[in-house]
């Protein structure tokens, strides 16, 4: 890797684990979202002159409880059709990451040809990654102002991919979830 990469990889991780106010940026640029009643949660940034929105997620593997992860984008709030990051993780074995997308049955997942969720970090329990607001692909959800769906799940089960797909692993209705979100929201703006 170049060395501006690891920069950047480093210096998103320490912004949105410790607090942002140490480092001079506003935390009003941070919004969060929990995505179950327990401790999973997504926080993001919106990179507005890079057209791009950086993700990160803690307890994403529950310390190694689980090993698929999978975050997506829906425009209606269903489960067909979605646009997904898909993560794999295996303790000190392998980790993975494939762009993808939901079949119209929401029975198998699809690796999409064009590949557009940039992982910047990724461990046992945790995942930060960022993604553009139009990838050009048209596979993929186009992030705008309005009302999006973010759809999530993860299971213990590996995804065994053939073809360049895989069936929908087995999980709890504990561990995923549709959740309303306003993703490219303003900033607010302090008036003094």
């Amino acid at each position: 890797m170049a060395l501006g990469f690891d920069n950047v990889c480093c210096w998103i991780f320490t912004l949105l684990l410790t607090s942002v106010t140490c480092y001079n940026i506003s935390s009003e640029r941070l919004h969060s979202l929990k995505l179950n009643h327990d401790s999973t949660k997504l926080t993001w940034m919106v990179d507005w002159p890079k057209k791009e929105v950086l993700f990160y997620i803690n307890n994403t593997f529950d310390n190694g409880k689980f090993k698929t992860f999978a975050i997506g984008f829906s425009q209606r709030g269903e489960l067909s059709r979605c646009d997904l990051c898909v993560f794999t993780s295996v303790p000190k074995l392998y980790q993975q990451v494939h762009d993808s997308y939901t079949s119209r049955k929401f029975d198998h997942i699809f690796r999409d040809t064009l590949q557009n969720c940039e992982v910047m970090y990724m461990d046992d329990n945790s995942v930060a990654f960022r993604r553009k607001f139009d990838t050009c692909d048209p596979q993929d959800i186009v992030f705008h102002t309005g009302t999006m769906y973010i759809v999530w799940l993860r299971s213990n089960a590996l995804l065994e991919w053939s073809n360049n797909s895989t069936i929908i692993p087995k999980h709890s209705t504990k561990n995923q979830g549709v959740l309303p979100v306003q993703l490219l929201r303003a900033d607010k703006i302090r008036i003094p």
